[in-house]
């Protein structure tokens, strides 16, 4: 599967060097229980299979991610139609370094209780319901904040999952700068968006750094385009590192070939 060209102009630029973090709500989210015996580089097969079946639209025209953790049961799949991403502004995702739906920049978050986290950024209100010691959240819940009422959102949420536990601890969190690493990972740097976390000794979800692979896993791109920037990006890191090491070795022959001056002389 290839992403469409763009046929609408952009709403801004792209830099290679930016994240762009789509609005929840615009994604339908499903959790779907993973095999036992699936392995690591079956999970896109496997989960591309189970979308043919659960979602709307052909997989082709779709643009998803999930998810997934070795050690939970569950996978947690999300896509979007790319006409919806378009009219929404969003046309220039091969530009951007990663893109993903910003409920899943709490990937690598894990809770010491079984916790309920409102994610809140500029648009967007997201409910993750995480099990104690899990990395993959067991219920995600999405709305539109367009109207900016949050207190009205989050009842909203709250009506239409009636399976919450009633009694569970609960941290609201806000989407952070998010940076870049020297490898070109993303961090995210999430923020109290009150003082809910007072009260439980929370860390582990204030600077966020996954993994390459799970990076790739969130990002909603095809899977081609994911392949081929994947390898691309690899090569030129190789090509950098064999940039840095020939230049440091002519700095060691120039080095040497001044002393042999020097001793000379």
């Amino acid at each position: 599967m290839k992403d469409a060209e763009p046929t609408l102009t952009p709403t801004e630029p792209a830099p290679a060097e930016h994240v762009l973090v789509l609005p929840g709500h615009l994604f339908f989210i499903e959790t779907i229980n993973a095999p036992i015996d699936l392995e690591p580089a079956e999970i896109a097969d496997f989960i591309e299979l189970s979308l043919e079946s659960i979602a709307p639209f052909p997989v082709d025209q779709l643009n998803w991610g999930f998810l997934y953790n070795q050690d939970a049961p569950t996978i947690l799949v999300y896509a979007t139609h790319r006409d919806r991403l378009k009219q929404a502004g969003y046309t220039e995702l091969q530009s951007y370094a990663w893109v993903l739906p910003d409920f899943a920049t709490l990937t690598g978050a894990c809770f010491p209780d079984e916790t309920l986290v409102t994610l809140q950024s500029d648009n967007n209100l997201s409910l993750l319901l995480f099990d104690k010691g899990a990395s993959v959240p067991r219920t995600v819940l999405v709305t539109s904040l367009e109207d900016g009422d949050f207190d009205q959102a989050l009842k909203e949420l709250m009506a239409n999952a009636p399976d919450l536990p009633k009694s569970v601890a609960t941290l609201g969190v806000r989407t952070g700068a998010i940076e870049l690493s020297e490898q070109g990972l993303a961090i995210f740097n999430q923020e109290s968006a009150d003082d809910s976390h007072s009260a439980i000794e929370y860390g582990a979800w204030t600077t966020l750094a996954p993994t390459e692979a799970q990076l790739w896993q969130s990002d909603v791109r095809s899977a081609d385009f994911k392949v081929t920037e994947r390898n691309a990006r690899r090569l030129g890191s190789l090509l950098m590192r064999i940039t840095a090491w020939a230049a440091i070795f002519a700095l060691v022959l120039v080095g040497i070939e001044m002393l042999l001056l020097a001793s000379q002389a």
